[in-house]
C-alpha cells in the first residue's frame, strides 16, 4: 500500500513538472528538455511512438475513455434498477478510473488533444503533415484533419467531466483513499484536478492571452489548493497528507517561478523564451528555481505537519480544560458559574493529579489581553475547522498514523 501511494505521488509529481515547464509559461526549451527526460512516462510514450505512431495513441485512449464512460453509465443504470451483481463491470470501472485519472491524467489528456498540439508547439510533427505530407503546416481544423480533431476535442471534454464526476462522487475509487465514503478527501482532489486541467489546457490559449495571465491563473488556483489542503488535511493517513502537501507546494513554487519569468519577459520585451541564450542570467534563474523544488517539497511537508500539530495542541487544550473543570467540581465543589473563566496554568497543575501527557501552552500578555484567535470565545474558527478537528481526533487513535 505504501509503494502504491508513493507511485501515485511520483507519477503526479513528474508529469506536472513536465507540463508546467514549457515555453508558453515562460520556460526555455533547454529547461523543458530536462523536465521531459525526468518524466519517465513521457520517455516511455516517446519510445512507444517509434513503433506506434503518436496519433494512434490518441485513438487508443479515446476508445479507452469511451469504454470507461459507457461502463460507468451502464453501472449507474443497473444500480438504479437494483441489480448489484455486476462484479466484473465494477472491477473494470475501478481499473480504468485508476489508470486514466489518478495515475496518468495529464499525459492522457495531453495525448487525446494531440491533434491541436501544433498550435503552440513545433516539437512534434503536426497532424496536417502526417496526413498531407511535408509543407502542410498546422491546420487542425481544415479538411481532412477536422475529422480527427473534433472527435478528439469532444472526447477530451467528456473525459474531463467524467474524471470530475468520479472524483467528486466516487472518491473511494482513488487508491489514495483508504476509507469508504471519503467525500471530504475529494474536495481537495477535485480542486487539484481542476489545476491539472488548467495546466494542460492553457497552452492552447497562449496565442490569445499573455503568459502572465496564464501563470496568474495557475498560481492562484494552486494557492487555493494549498490553502484547502492545509485547512482540511483531507487524507486519512498522515504520510499521504505529507506527500500531497509537498507536491502542492512544489507546484505552487513552479507556478510562482513561471510568473516571475513571464514578468521578466514583459520587462525585456521578449515574449519568445527561445531568444534567451542558454548561458545567460535568465536560464540561470530557471536552473535555480528547479533546484529549489526539493526545498519547496520539504516546506510543504513541514507546513502539513505543523498544521496537524496545531490541531493536536488544540484538542489537548480542550480536553485538558474539560478534565480540569470536572475535577474542580469533584474536589473543590466550585459552582458551575465560576468555571466559565479561562484557567491559568498554575490552577491546572494544582488540580490535575499528574499531567504528564498534557501540553499546556502559555499565552503571552498580548494574546491574553486581545485573544487574537478568539480561543476564549469559541473553540473552532469555522465549521470546516471543527470538522477537521473531529476527523483528526478520530484518526489519532491509529498509532501507526502518529509516526
Amino acid at each position: 500500500e505504501i509503494l502504491r501511494t508513493l507511485a501515485i505521488q511520483l507519477l503526479d509529481f513528474v508529469q506536472l513538472i513536465r507540463c508546467l515547464t514549457i515555453p508558453p509559461y515562460g520556460w526555455t526549451p533547454w529547461t523543458s528538455r530536462i523536465t521531459q527526460l525526468v518524466d519517465f512516462i513521457n520517455v516511455m510514450v516517446g519510445v512507444c511512438e517509434i513503433v506506434v505512431p503518436r496519433y494512434t495513441w490518441t485513438g487508443i485512449l479515446v476508445v479507452m475513455c469511451c469504454a470507461g464512460i459507457i461502463n460507468f453509465l451502464n453501472l449507474m443504470h443497473k444500480f438504479r434498477k437494483g441489480h448489484f451483481d455486476s462484479g466484473w463491470r465494477v472491477s473494470l470501472h475501478n481499473y480504468l478510473y485508476t489508470f486514466l485519472v489518478p495515475f496518468l491524467f495529464p499525459t492522457v489528456l495531453g495525448l487525446i488533444i494531440t491533434p491541436v498540439e501544433c498550435l503552440w508547439s513545433d516539437v512534434k510533427q503536426s497532424l496536417s503533415v502526417s496526413l498531407r505530407g511535408d509543407g502542410a503546416g498546422c491546420t487542425p481544423f481544415a479538411y481532412p484533419e477536422v475529422m480527427v480533431t473534433v472527435p478528439a476535442m469532444v472526447s477530451a471534454i467528456i473525459f474531463v467531466m467524467w474524471a470530475i464526476t468520479l472524483t467528486l462522487l466516487a472518491f473511494t475509487l482513488n487508491p489514495l483513499s483508504v476509507k469508504m465514503g471519503a467525500f471530504v478527501s475529494s474536495r481537495v482532489e477535485l480542486k487539484f484536478l481542476y489545476f491539472k486541467t488548467l495546466v494542460v489546457a492553457l497552452p492552447y490559449a497562449s496565442p490569445f492571452i499573455t503568459p502572465i495571465a496564464c501563470n496568474v491563473l495557475l498560481f492562484l488556483s494552486m494557492f487555493y489548493v494549498v490553502y484547502n489542503h492545509l485547512s482540511i488535511l483531507p487524507f486519512h493517513r498522515h504520510i499521504i497528507n505529507l506527500l500531497r502537501g509537498g507536491t502542492y507546494f512544489s507546484m505552487l513554487w513552479l507556478s510562482f517561478g513561471a510568473l516571475i519569468f513571464s514578468s521578466l519577459q514583459l520587462i525585456q520585451g521578449q515574449w519568445d523564451p527561445r531568444t534567451f541564450p542558454p548561458d545567460g542570467l535568465y536560464q540561470s534563474l530557471q536552473w535555480a528555481v528547479l533546484g529549489c523544488v526539493p526545498l519547496a517539497f520539504a516546506t510543504g511537508m513541514w507546513n502539513v505537519n505543523s498544521a496537524r500539530n496545531g490541531l493536536y495542541a488544540l484538542l489537548d487544550r480542550l480536553y485538558g480544560e474539560c478534565e480540569v473543570q470536572k475535577l474542580m467540581v469533584e474536589h473543590k465543589g466550585q459552582p458551575q458559574a465560576l468555571m466559565t473563566k479561562r484557567l491559568k496554568e498554575s490552577e491546572v497543575e494544582s488540580i490535575l493529579p499528574a499531567p504528564q501527557k498534557l501540553n499546556i501552552s502559555k499565552r503571552s500578555p498580548y494574546e491574553k489581553f486581545y485573544d487574537v484567535r478568539w480561543e476564549g470565545k469559541r473553540a473552532f474558527a469555522s465549521s470546516m475547522h471543527a470538522s477537521t478537528c473531529a476527523r483528526v481526533l478520530l484518526y489519532r487513535r491509529d498509532e501507526a498514523n502518529n509516526k
